[in-house]
């Protein structure tokens, strides 16, 4: 079985952030400093999502460009829905591996459909916001709801063969952000 180590880090205010606490980022530097860094450790995919639209800036755009061509592992940017249609092809054409959209209605769905008919299901990602309600316990187990099951054969349909889940739990005093990456194979029956 092969492991990977991919790491979701938060482009704010042109720089690179992490959460430290629900809605509280720590600045860790500026892209290409922190490629470096992720190029020099185990680290086998860097994931960025885009909180403020950042990467619609053209000179941070060409900071990630050059960046990317120093790193030797893929990377995967988070954009906002409003600009997957006019930054996918620069993005994917300058070495992103993977484009990805937050899902959070329908519509959004067709967005990424369109998208997947355009670069392939293997250039896109799903950004999808868990909660408790989301996960029911069967037996020694759990389950996603049918709600959750429902959306996930949408994007399935519309060729997404990889989500990432994302939840906020309480840990002791402090809300902690948990990240999942889930590659489908199949639908849910």
């Amino acid at each position: 079985m092969t492991y990977r180590l991919s790491v979701t880090l938060l482009l704010k205010n042109k720089g690179v952030y992490r959460n430290y606490s629900w809605g509280k980022y720590r600045y860790l530097g500026n892209l290409s400093n922190i490629i470096k860094l992720f190029s020099q450790s185990k680290t086998t995919e860097l994931v960025f999502i885009d909180l403020d639209r950042s990467l619609t800036d053209v000179s941070f755009q060409k900071e990630l460009f050059n960046s990317i061509l120093q790193a030797n592992f893929p990377v995967t940017c988070f954009i906002d829905k409003k600009d997957i249609s006019s930054l996918s092809k620069k993005f994917i054409s300058n070495g992103v591996e993977r484009l990805g959209i937050n899902i959070s209605n329908n519509l959004d769905i067709e967005d990424i459909g369109l998208y997947v008919k355009s670069f392939g299901s293997s250039s896109a990602s799903s950004l999808i916001n868990i909660s408790k309600k989301d996960i029911i316990k069967v037996n020694n187990s759990f389950e996603f709801n049918e709600n959750l099951k429902n959306k996930i054969n949408i994007l399935y349909e519309k060729g997404i063969r990889e989500i990432i889940f994302q939840d906020k739990i309480s840990i002791g005093q402090k809300k902690r952000t948990i990240i999942i990456c889930f590659r489908i194979n199949n639908k849910f029956i």
